[in-house]
Formats: structure tokens, sequence, C-alpha cells
């Protein structure tokens, strides 16, 4: 049987270009932009109204990429080095919150009506009495994903359960402990 091998995908956009040179740089950050975006965006999906952290973390991405990280001349495939990043940092924007470039969290949006402390006295309330309405797995989940800062897989060993049935736990966490807040 002959093995017939798939055409080419078209002509190499970093042939002729020498490693880290600004062209090289241009040409990476023209040829794998919308890859970068789209690995970022998948990983984001419902988390974001609009397309500004995907490319936010596509140009932190290709930002490291000029100062010389993650690609060297061993590097095999660019485009799957540049995708994991993004996908690893889009995971960690949405499991810790949206940080700046540098790292940082940025400075709490201050409400411009405060809530009065009544209403923050029975908001603390109705999330408290939603806690102890709460299984005991789901007790563990919030505990060690929230306060330890454990990671679901490493859950989903402790619980014998599969790591998408810790993220399906989690996601329907924030539900439960805010209902009948009127809060999202």
């Amino acid at each position: 049987m002959d093995v017939v091998n798939p055409p080419a995908a078209g002509p190499d956009p970093l042939d002729g270009l020498t490693l880290g040179s600004p062209e090289w740089h241009e040409a990476v950050y023209r040829a794998y932009r919308d890859t970068v975006w789209r690995a970022a965006s998948s990983v984001l999906g419902n988390e974001t109204r609009d397309s500004a952290d995907a490319e936010d973390i596509a140009e932190e991405i290709f930002s490291e990429v000029r100062d010389g990280k993650h690609i060297d001349a061993t590097t095999r495939s660019i485009p799957a080095v540049l995708c994991t990043r993004a996908r690893q940092r889009a995971i960690d924007r949405t499991n810790r919150g949206a940080k700046t470039a540098d790292g940082n969290v940025p400075e709490r949006v201050t409400v411009s009506e405060p809530f009065d402390e009544v209403e923050l006295e029975r908001l603390g309330a109705v999330v408290h009495k939603n806690f102890r309405d709460l299984d005991e797995r789901e007790r563990y989940v919030y505990r060690r994903l929230y306060l330890d800062r454990a990671k679901p897989g490493e859950v989903a060993v402790e619980l014998e359960l599969s790591r998408v049935r810790i993220i399906q736990i989690r996601d329907g966490l924030r539900k439960k402990l805010l209902r009948g807040t009127g809060i999202g």
C-alpha cells in the first residue's frame, strides 16, 4: 500500500529570515496572530463578552516572543508552542481572574452607588445559608479550588471523578451560592 503525503500547506512564512530579527518577529506575528487568538478564545468561551481578553493574551504572548521567550532554534512547531502558551494563559486568566501583562491583579473597580450595610448583611446571610445547603462534596470542591487553590485535575483524582465533572461542579457552585441574592 502506498502512503500518500498530504500537500504542503504553502511556503513557510519564515523561510530566509533570521531567528529573532525584527523581520522574523513581524512574520511570526502575521502568520500566527489569528491562530493564537483562536486558541485563547476557545478557552475563554463565554467568559468574555468580546474578544478583548483573547486579544490581550495574544499580545502578551507575542510580546514575550519579542523578548526572546518560548521559541529558540530547537523549536519544532512555532504554532504549537504559541497556542499552548495562549491556552495556558487563558486558563490561568479564567481560574484566577484577569491579570495585567506584568502579572499584577488590577485594582478593584469602585461601584458608583455602594450597597448600604443592611443590603450587604442580607446578601451575606443569603450566601451563608446557600453555602450551608451545599452537599459535602460541593463544599469539599469549593474549599480545595478556592481556598487551597488546587487545580481541578488534583481534586478530580482525590474524589475519583473526572476533571470535567469537577469543572461542572465548580460552575454550578456560583449559581447555588448566589441563588436568591439577585446577583448574576
